[in-house]
């Protein structure tokens, strides 16, 4: 799994809108992404794509997005589920940040 390619081909963007710095921030923010592909590759997991979304819970005067990296099983396609890690990144600032742990969960 090369993650930091496909981040690199498919998603590039200058981060000019708040989606676009989280998702970058999402590929650059190695702890959080480590914790993430570490759980991926020990349960056969491979990336399948990234969405990003306005997050409901947020700070006054912040502007966060919730990443969510959604991964499957390649060999188990129709017989699991696939599952989602999701944490919020703040861009209201010139360095995001993130808030609270990375959440995970399946989805079908």
């Amino acid at each position: 799994m090369n993650f930091l390619q496909w981040v690199y081909y498919e998603l590039r963007n200058l981060g000019l809108q708040p989606q676009e710095r989280a998702i970058n921030f999402a590929a650059t923010n190695a702890f959080q992404i480590e914790q993430v592909f570490e759980h991926a590759i020990n349960a056969q997991l491979e990336l399948d794509h990234i969405a990003v979304e306005q997050s409901p819970v947020c700070r006054s005067h912040s502007d966060c997005w919730d990443v969510k990296l959604i991964f499957f099983n390649p060999s188990r396609r129709l017989e699991q589920a696939r599952q989602v890690y999701r944490f919020t990144v703040d861009v209201s600032d010139v360095v995001p940040v993130t808030m609270g742990p990375v959440r995970s969960w399946a989805i079908y």
